[in-house]
């Protein structure tokens, strides 16, 4: 370990695997620090010889009101959308953000994207950090990689938005996606239509198996039978939407609903069927997801499900912020969604 007389509370903060704030309550007593925790810098403190200045034990640790915000594709209207929501809001809270888009670590040449951004917002003292989707929503996660996110987390404030990566110590703000899929669902059944496909997503990425669950669950509530065969769990964009769409005509029956992941899935299938001739949402009703700003503007407009972009970018900061200030909140914040209904479902033809 390092031992001069220019040791600093950040040198004791990597040291003992904390963050600067938390060496700077065990310095100041006025709030509670797990006892393990405190022991562990107080030790630390000893063995690097370090004597704090009075003077400087009286003012705040330095922050850089600066955000760390790593996600993994910023193309995609869903997580454009929450970075703008979350951006405006930190500005309003005198804070500025690095926005670090890892490309779905596609860009093989630069090696593990993630890493690289967590290792470069650490060196950029960040006050805190909020992580969106990446390898952190796979079924199931490198265990190197837990062990980078659970040392990233004692460094410094995270916050883990709409992920549930078990084995990851930080906290949690969620929409129900559950629920908020389920209720489309219901409405469609509501609607009269029996007859329904399920399109997009990936098996194995959590948020697609959770609304694939949803999906069985509302059908055998209402003791509806769904056909393995209309149910295409093929990706997550507009051309994929597509191509599903076409594949499913191949099928003797059609359905007379297309629940799809994704509002750029929906926007597929509806090019797909209005291409092919038909009349939406007559000959068919296509539901979406997210409520990204285009699924008001397709034709026709898709009824989809919101995540409240606004809030849940609020309650993703204001969680951040009570940490990045060592006050005490909850594990885990949920935030219910919200049924947008439009003109793409209706009754299905007699």
């Amino acid at each position: 370990m390092r031992k001069d007389k220019n040791v600093t509370i950040y040198d004791i903060a990597r040291e003992s695997g904390v963050s600067p704030a938390t060496v700077s309550r065990v310095l100041n007593g006025k709030v509670k620090v797990a006892e393990q925790k405190r022991l562990k810098v107080l030790k630390v403190m000893e063995d690097l010889d370090f004597h704090p200045n009075l003077m400087a034990r009286n003012l705040p640790v330095q922050q850089s009101k600066t955000i760390g915000v790593i996600l993994p594709d910023i193309s995609n209207p869903f997580f454009s959308q929450y970075f703008v929501a979350l951006e405006r809001y930190a500005l309003i809270k005198g804070y500025t953000m690095y926005l670090c888009n890892t490309m779905n670590n596609a860009c093989k040449e630069h090696g593990d994207m993630e890493s690289l951004y967590l290792s470069s917002l650490l060196e950029r003292r960040v006050d805190g950090l909020v992580y969106l989707g990446g390898r952190i929503n796979a079924k199931k996660i490198d265990p190197l990689h837990l062990a980078e996110l659970n040392s990233v987390a004692q460094k410094i404030p995270m916050v883990l938005v709409n992920g549930r990566a078990k084995g990851v110590d930080t906290h949690i703000v969620r929409t129900k996606e559950r629920e908020g899929f389920m209720e489309m669902v219901e409405y469609v059944v509501s609607q009269g239509h029996t007859e329904i496909a399920l399109i997009g997503g990936i098996e194995g990425v959590i948020t697609s198996d959770l609304k694939y669950r949803a999906f069985k669950d509302v059908m055998n509530k209402y003791s509806l039978a769904y056909n393995p065969k209309w149910l295409r769990p093929h990706g997550f964009s507009i051309e994929s939407g597509e191509r599903t769409f076409y594949s499913l005509l191949q099928s003797e029956k059609k359905p007379t609903a297309a629940i799809c992941i994704n509002d750029y899935v929906a926007m597929g299938v509806i090019r797909g069927a209005l291409k092919r001739g038909f009349s939406l949402p007559h000959d068919l009703s296509v539901s979406g997801f997210d409520n990204i700003e285009l699924s008001a503007h397709s034709y026709p407009s898709i009824s989809t499900v919101s995540h409240r972009y606004d809030v849940l970018a609020e309650k993703s900061l204001d969680v951040l912020f009570s940490l990045i200030a060592g006050a005490p909140c909850p594990k885990e914040t949920t935030i219910p969604m919200e049924l947008v209904l439009r003109e793409s479902i209706v009754a299905p033809s007699a």
